[in-house]
């Protein structure tokens, strides 16, 4: 969450470790970051505190403490809280002030709500006015993170296509591409990365390297530590390396071997539609059906399904355009209660690694020894258990959606089941599930008459590129004998192109025909759809249906 601090914020909490360890402290306590931002003299906050006597400035010249102590901890997570409920982008001092007053650990005679007052309330109101007057014109302006997108993208991808083949986004600091060729260059392309790494004058995701080495930047930096951990943000040679030790489980043909049993799973949760009477496409089969089977391949217990997919959706949230500061807080939660939970999953698997599962087998293999081991695991069974079950979630309650809307492509698929490979290709093409995906510039590149900076953001769009004329004819025409359908870049390009794809693509063909073969009345009432926030993964929240 560092990178949701403003300047000054960060300046007092760099001063608060400076601070503690002047005193002779190895942590900074509450009273150092109460010392840290009366030091850093800007904020209103800083204002108040200076016209307090027992307050000393934080020394400037001595080497910083290594971490924060509870105290000071639990007052970030108010202040952060704090921003998060107030609707505003960064963390402010003032933010801290109230969360000072909150734990009773500063007696400035004021009260909470006090407190509050001081934080510069108008200023709040007019960035919210703003942001109402900015999001009213956003649609003419083509921004990625209208709205809108998340019911329909395509007629926004349409009118994206008459831009400049590269432009700027109106609202995120990102170049936007989205035509087929650019994208799949960009994807192939080593000059661009997939690691968050950038200066500090530019913006920073991932890392808090302003603060000194040290558990500090753990404990900042729960969120951040996951995600930079993780496959889809590793380039060669950590990702080759990475890579190959999961893909084990993925290849062709363990995706086959796993076909009968994930036959049996989604047999079973017919079964159980059929018993109650009643079926919700997404919530009682599209999701069920990928999550039990990620689990059981990874080796989580199936008890623990529920839980499990409420904190990977607490970090999918982060991942998504617009991310909010609650989201963001969430997730960092989320992820510390996980790895609480993954520590001791992986001391039952030390004690007996005999299971046919990933965890098992890279025990086995003498991996996950160390801590640093232990932690890249965790990150990689993050993203394995997200990516593993949100993305099938989406092909196949969309998939049924899209064919009960083209009628002719329906019966066809009744007619002649073997069609379901192809039907499975095209549905991806025509409703990619994951609708964008990013990389940064590592040097100058010169894309079409831009010239992309090293340090540069770039936003692609793969649900755009799958429906672009120049590669796919007339592309708003679902038809699942296309023959060009291959070439779609659903599962994304280059050297990270989807790790699951293969397990993904038996999921959807195995759940598609069952649910066609079991529920041949089934209908979809017509009704309002509800989409998921965020238009990186296009998914429904729920598809009730009826048969």
């Amino acid at each position: 969450m560092w990178h949701r601090y403003e300047p000054a914020l960060r300046t007092a909490v760099s001063r608060a470790l400076v601070c503690a360890a002047a005193a002779g402290r190895s942590c900074a306590e509450a009273d150092d970051l109460t010392r840290g931002i009366a030091s850093e003299g800007s904020s209103q906050a800083a204002k108040l505190l200076q016209n307090h006597d027992w307050i000393s400035a934080a020394p400037t010249d001595a080497a910083p403490a290594a971490e924060f102590a509870p105290s000071a901890i639990a007052v970030l997570e108010v202040a952060y809280r704090e921003a998060a409920d107030a609707g505003v982008k960064q963390v402010t001092c003032e933010h801290v002030l109230v969360g000072l007053v909150q734990q009773r650990l500063i007696d400035l005679s004021i009260t909470v709500d006090q407190a509050r007052e001081i934080c510069p309330t108008a200023a709040i109101a007019d960035a919210t006015m703003d942001e109402e007057t900015r999001r009213s014109k956003i649609y003419d302006e083509l921004s990625a993170i209208h709205p809108d997108f998340s019911g329909d993208p395509y007629p926004l991808y349409q009118r994206l296509r008459q831009w400049p083949r590269v432009r700027r986004d109106p609202l995120l600091p990102v170049w936007v591409i989205t035509g087929y060729d650019d994208v799949l260059a960009v994807l192939r392309d080593p000059r661009f990365t997939v690691q968050r790494k950038q200066s500090r004058t530019t913006g920073n995701s991932f890392s808090i390297d302003v603060l000194p080495d040290g558990p500090v930047r753990r404990q900042l930096g729960v969120l951040a530590g996951v995600l930079a951990k993780k496959m889809i943000f590793l380039d060669p040679p950590e990702h080759t390396r990475v890579r190959t030790l999961m893909n084990q489980n993925f290849t062709p043909r363990a995706c086959e071997v796993m076909r009968p049993r994930i036959q049996q799973i989604a047999d079973e949760l017919v079964d159980r539609a059929i018993a109650e009477g009643k079926i919700d496409l997404i919530l009682d089969f599209a999701l069920q059906l990928p999550i039990i089977v990620i689990c059981e391949m990874i080796g989580f217990p199936p008890a623990d399904r529920a839980q499990l997919k409420k904190w990977a959706d607490a970090v999918g949230n982060t991942l998504a355009l617009g991310c909010t500061m609650r989201q963001e807080l969430d997730a960092r939660r989320a992820m510390i209660d996980f790895r609480a939970y993954f520590d001791r999953i992986m001391e039952g698997v030390r004690r007996e690694p005999s299971a046919n599962n990933l965890l098992s087998m890279l025990v086995r293999a003498g991996y996950a020894s160390s801590e640093e081991e232990q932690a890249e695991l965790f990150s990689n069974c993050v993203f394995l258990l997200g990516a593993g079950h949100e993305t099938t979630t989406s092909l196949i309650g969309n998939g049924m959606r899209i064919l009960k809307n083209h009628p002719d492509q329906l019966e066809k698929l009744r007619e002649k089941p073997s069609l379901v490979a192809g039907a499975v290709e095209e549905l991806l093409r025509f409703e990619s599930p994951v609708q964008w995906t990013s990389r940064q510039a590592k040097e100058n590149v010169q894309l079409g008459e831009v010239t992309i900076k090293a340090g540069d953001s770039v936003l692609i769009s793969l649900g755009a590129a799958n429906r672009d004329p120049k590669q796919f004819a007339d592309p708003d025409r679902l038809d699942i004998t296309r023959k060009d359908v291959h070439r779609h870049l659903a599962f994304s390009g280059g050297i990270h192109f989807c790790l699951g794809a293969g397990l993904s693509r038996v999921e959807a063909q195995v759940g598609l025909t069952t649910l066609l073969r079991r529920l041949p009345g089934l209908t979809i009432p017509e009704q309002k759809l509800r989409w998921k926030s965020g238009s990186t993964i296009r998914t429904l929240e729920s598809l009730p249906a009826a048969f």
